[in-house]
């Protein structure tokens, strides 16, 4: 063992200290420090195998003892690691943020698996087990790898081409089974899965889907407030015309399905945020048994500069606010 500032000074000089790991063959890899830094008052250290394509670094903790001296700990946090290997590439190679960085070969095939039709379920759960990251990211804007599954059945772009949505559901159901976060990149709302999911076809399998996700995804409330604001920004923002696929033809769907695809997902968001937040939540909402959908209407009001989504229960007229967006001046 070796104490922590022996090696702290040994990477500063630019000697990148080499250790070997014992593989589960009792073979060694030999590895290249690359940096030691803090997160979060945690030391981390940026490892390098000293293999001739070896080109991705990857992140251990590190552990000091008594005497100063350290060993090193996988990160087992998906969200953990993700911020490591955020903060290294900040602090040690700002002049890479805008660059692309691709998803690795097994994410990559796992993204491909996810999307073929039909699908092979045995195929993607055997990419998870022998490593495929469900929560990379990726990409020029550093896209979550489940982003990039639901944009695929989004089917946006210049051809319209109709998926196979139950594959989109069978797929997210196994993924979010195995641990997949509905937002990888804790602390930016963008990282957020759900709102990708309102450019799906307003069908009711995407809204059940939706609900699964809310249900066993145990998503933040700052993330759920994200999800209702693009939901009623939207609604405000297009126009009156609320057919995505507009652009499209023939056109597959009407306004009407559009506006309701909407509507529902903001109602669902907003039972979940009241579900699994109440305490933070508006006390008019709380009056409401939101897991009995047929009691309630959910309805549009919308004025030049500000838009409201309003549920009202059907029998007692009962009302509130569930969002309110205002457009800037």
């Amino acid at each position: 063992m070796r104490k922590f500032e022996e090696l702290k000074k040994s990477i500063d000089e630019g000697k990148n200290p080499v250790i070997a790991f014992k593989q589960e063959d009792d073979s060694y890899c030999y590895c290249g420090m690359q940096a030691l830094f803090l997160v979060d008052d945690k030391d981390y250290v940026g490892f390098l195998p000293l293999e001739e394509d070896a080109s991705e670094i990857f992140f251990l903790h590190v552990k000091r003892d008594d005497e100063d001296e350290v060993s090193f700990e996988d990160i087992e946090d998906n969200a953990e690691y993700f911020q490591v290997a955020v903060t290294y590439k900040k602090l040690f190679h700002p002049q890479e943020e805008d660059k692309e960085m691709p998803f690795g070969k097994m994410e990559q095939k796992l993204i491909e698996e996810c999307t073929k039709d039909p699908i092979d379920l045995d195929k993607i759960k055997t990419l998870i087990d022998n490593g495929a990251d469900i929560n990379a990211c990726g990409g020029k804007w550093n896209t979550p790898l489940n982003s990039e599954i639901v944009n695929y059945y989004a089917c946006r772009g210049e051809k319209f081409e109709k998926r196979n949505l139950t594959n989109l559901a069978q797929v997210m159901e196994l993924l979010i089974n195995r641990g997949m976060l509905l937002n990888p990149k804790p602390g930016d709302s963008h990282g957020f899965l759900l709102p990708d999911l309102q450019f799906l076809p307003p069908e009711k399998i995407c809204i059940d889907t939706y609900k699964m996700l809310l249900e066993k995804g145990n998503p933040s409330f700052e993330d759920l407030d994200y999800a209702l604001y693009c939901y009623v920004c939207n609604m405000h923002s297009t126009d009156d015309d609320y057919d995505f696929y507009s652009w499209k033809k023939p056109k597959m769907y009407k306004k009407k399905d559009c506006l309701n695809y909407f509507l529902e997902m903001t109602y669902w968001t907003c039972a979940y945020k009241v579900k699994l937040y109440p305490e933070k939540c508006a006390e008019a909402l709380l009056a409401f048994d939101w897991f009995n959908r047929e009691k309630y209407t959910v309805k549009l009001k919308r004025g030049r500069q500000t838009s409201r989504v309003i549920i009202e229960d059907d029998e007692t007229q009962q009302s509130a606010i569930i969002y309110s967006y205002t457009e800037d001046d």
